[in-house]
């Protein structure tokens, strides 16, 4: 188990651009936090794939929008 950092670090969108890239991990920073998540698997990709081949022909006959 990590420990809490005592003094919480502000970190820029300069200073993540200029983090080495890591593979199929996802940095960003909100309100100065830096969050580290994974990058969307294969899975997910499929499941999102299918999603908007099913939900974009309602949505465009309805007029409700754009999926992104």
């Amino acid at each position: 188990m990590g420990m809490p950092a005592l003094h919480e670090r502000v970190w820029t969108a300069d200073e993540v651009r200029a983090l080495p890239d890591v593979p199929e991990t996802r940095l960003e920073v909100v309100d100065g936090a830096l969050l580290v998540s994974p990058g969307p698997g294969r899975q997910h990709q499929v499941v999102l794939s299918r999603l908007f081949t099913v939900l974009t022909p309602y949505v465009d006959e309805h007029s409700l929008g754009l999926l992104l």
